[in-house]
Order: structure tokens, then C-alpha cells, then sequence
């Protein structure tokens, strides 16, 4: 029995199964070979992706800003069901207190910021420095939101 049993692995599917079962435990059975079975190394592959989004999301603080309108049904999130399914953390945050932390913001932060858009992105040459010093006050103040939400 010892060697059979070494030789079909397939064997424990109905046991592990039936513990998962008695457990109220989901479970997926993928079935195929160790080498060369690139249709199961794909189903495989996605499982062990979904695993590592939801662990992701487990353990993941997210920060929302705002609040929806009657139009914006298309955006909105259910907050209860995203805690429920996954787990992690919502810190609700208002608008005005980016504001609060934007004007703070020295001409020193917002020159580095602007030069940093310049060094990472192709900014088009109808982008006012106007408007890439308003962009970069904004992202500045985001980093100071986010550092002071942090853990």
C-alpha cells in the first residue's frame, strides 16, 4: 500500500477534500502533471496570484478621500464588503485637510516635486510650470497625508 500510495498522489483528494468540507473550507482540485503541463501551471499560477492579491489586501491600509455623488454610481465601493471579504483597514479622510496640508507646502517641496516630474515623465510643452507647481504642491501634500495616516 505504501508504494502505491507514493505513486498516486491523487489518493489524499478525497481525504484532504472531506476535512475542507467538514471545515466550511472553499477548495479548487487543479489536476495535471509536474512537468510539462503548461494549461495546469497557468491554473496553478493564477490560484497562487488571487492568493497573494488577497493576502495584499488583507493586510493593506487604504485611504479614501471624499465622498460620492448620485452620479458616480459607476466608482463606488462598497466599504463593508471590501473589510468583510478581505480584511485590512479604510481610514476615511476629508478634503480639507489635504487642503490643510497643501498649504503648508514650501517653494523648496514644490521646485524638487516639479523637477522630479520632469526627470520621471515626459511632460508635454503646453503644460504650464503654473500648472506643474499646482500638480506638485497637491502630490507633496498627498505624501504628507499619507505619512501622517501611516502606520
Amino acid at each position: 500500500t505504501g508504494d502505491w500510495l507514493g505513486h498516486c498522489q491523487a489518493c489524499s483528494v478525497p481525504e484532504i477534500g472531506n476535512v475542507f468540507n467538514r471545515c466550511g473550507i472553499d477548495f479548487h482540485q487543479v489536476t495535471g502533471v509536474l512537468e510539462d503541463d503548461p494549461v495546469c501551471w497557468r491554473e496553478i499560477d493564477a490560484w497562487v496570484e488571487a492568493a497573494r492579491v488577497a493576502s495584499v489586501l488583507e493586510n493593506n491600509r487604504l485611504g479614501l478621500m471624499g465622498h460620492y455623488y448620485n452620479g458616480m454610481l459607476d466608482i463606488y465601493t462598497n466599504l463593508t464588503l471590501l473589510c468583510g471579504t478581505f480584511g485590512g483597514h479604510i481610514e476615511i479622510v476629508e478634503v480639507a485637510e489635504l487642503v490643510g496640508l497643501r498649504a503648508t507646502v514650501g517653494d523648496d517641496a514644490v521646485q524638487t516635486r516639479v523637477a522630479d516630474f520632469r526627470r520621471q515623465f515626459d511632460v508635454q510643452s503646453d503644460c504650464t510650470d503654473v500648472e506643474l507647481e499646482r500638480a506638485a504642491q497637491t502630490s507633496v501634500a498627498l505624501d504628507l497625508l499619507v505619512a501622517k495616516h501611516g502606520r
